[in-house]
């Protein structure tokens, strides 16, 4: 799934199913002006 800077959009609504993922790559990069949201994007896999 490539959803290019939409993880902290996207992640939440796929929680549930989340837990069947095997392998993930997640590439992250933060936005000068932005809130950092990567906090936010990892949570989602701590099960």
């Amino acid at each position: 799934m490539d959803i290019e800077g939409a993880e902290e959009f996207v992640l939440p609504r796929c929680e549930g199913l989340l837990s069947s993922v095997q392998q993930i790559f997640i590439e992250y990069h933060s936005k000068v002006d932005h809130k950092q949201s990567l906090d936010k994007i990892l949570f989602f896999f701590i099960w």
